[in-house]
């Protein structure tokens, strides 16, 4: 089920883990069967709101492009600040049905998007 993968961040000059599913590896498994590092098993399902495209409704993903290091402290900071979104995103949508997808995109060049998919 949830399992992405932890990994450490510098959070106000502390060392935390902070786990985030990368929309690119989500799901994704090596050679042996094992979920990718920043992937994770993440659950999706056919919605027709999104012309039954797999989604899921509970969380975000982010998207970091492929030229930036997706550990890099000030992304992984990034995405741990936005996380909050999640909830911002799911009352939106369940306040308004009629949005589709939701996005917030950081200066750091990481974006979330809701609802997730990959």
């Amino acid at each position: 089920m949830y399992s992405p993968v932890r990994f450490q961040a510098s959070l106000s000059k502390t060392l935390k883990v902070y786990e985030y599913f990368n929309a690119v590896l989500i799901n994704e498994v090596d050679e042996e069967g094992n979920n990718v590092e920043l992937g994770g098993e993440f659950l999706l399902e056919p919605n027709n709101h999104f012309n039954n495209l797999s989604v899921n409704l509970s969380l975000s993903v982010v998207q970091v492009p492929t030229n930036m290091y997706n550990k890099d402290p000030d992304i992984v900071n990034g995405v741990y600040w936005s996380e909050a979104l999640n909830k911002v995103f799911v009352d939106n949508f369940e306040r308004d049905p009629t949005l589709i997808w939701q996005y917030f995109g950081s200066a750091k060049g990481f974006f979330r998007q809701y609802p997730g998919e990959c």
